[in-house]
């Protein structure tokens, strides 16, 4: 909505979000590490030895996140936050471009992401993993913006295409955790961890490692299914 919405004010509530955003996004990588990562592997292993050591210490990498994310919570940034929240009906009110049909702009935001998907699905098999993570971050856009302007179309073809959209974004967001695996060791590292909790995080790498290739090739079928739903906006 920027193009439509822009205005000191809002960019200044942008930015105390996106603040905000990175500090509780640390928090969600130290629960991904333990569910998404450690849980599946652990039950998948037939030998638990080590597993326990290992999601120790984890649960003191998370700990150590969520005392820091309360620290924020506690500070200037969520006040603010709150503050411009509770501003926000007023500054809409007080903006003159905002009394006119959203329709045109929705179509045209809508398609500008869709383009970008696109150019990155049509050489699909041969991304690399920035552009894998390039290609999360895109679908990701992509399913706020279809789900923010679905009300505006068609309720059957936004439905149909936001569930291809969804089933396309498991597998993308699964090899965007597996990313984080790595973090494993080094946290093992740091927490003087013995021979067993490393052999255990050597088992999780390799165990994520073989499911991304699997996982890895349902993407072709999920793309092949959102680029056949109708673009609902057009």
């Amino acid at each position: 909505m920027r193009p439509i919405a822009d205005c000191s004010s809002l960019r200044t509530f942008e930015r105390y979000a996106r603040d905000l955003g990175r500090s509780v996004g640390t928090l969600r990588d130290a629960d991904v590490l333990i569910s998404g990562i450690l849980a599946p592997a652990e039950a998948a292993a037939s030998g638990k030895a080590g597993f326990d050591e290992l999601r120790e210490i984890l649960a003191r990498e998370r700990q150590r996140r969520r005392d820091e994310v309360r620290l924020t919570l506690r500070g200037s940034v969520w006040t603010k936050l709150q503050l411009y929240l509770t501003l926000w009906p007023r500054t809409l009110d007080e903006n003159p471009r905002l009394d006119r049909p959203v329709v045109g702009h929705g179509r045209k935001a809508l398609r500008k992401t869709w383009k970008k998907a696109a150019k990155l699905g049509r050489r699909l098999e041969k991304l690399d993993a920035e552009e894998r993570h390039e290609m999360r971050k895109v679908l990701k856009k992509l399913r706020y913006q279809a789900e923010f302007f679905a009300p505006l179309f068609a309720r059957k073809e936004s439905e149909c295409f936001i569930e291809r959209l969804k089933t396309l974004q498991d597998v993308f967001g699964y090899i965007n955790d597996v990313r984080m695996a790595p973090k494993l060791a080094e946290l093992c590292e740091q927490g003087g961890a013995n021979t067993l909790a490393e052999r255990a995080t050597g088992y999780a790498e390799g165990y994520h490692e073989a499911r991304t290739a699997h996982v890895w090739r349902d993407a072709g079928g999920a793309w092949r299914g959102l680029k056949r739903a109708k673009r609902f906006w057009d």
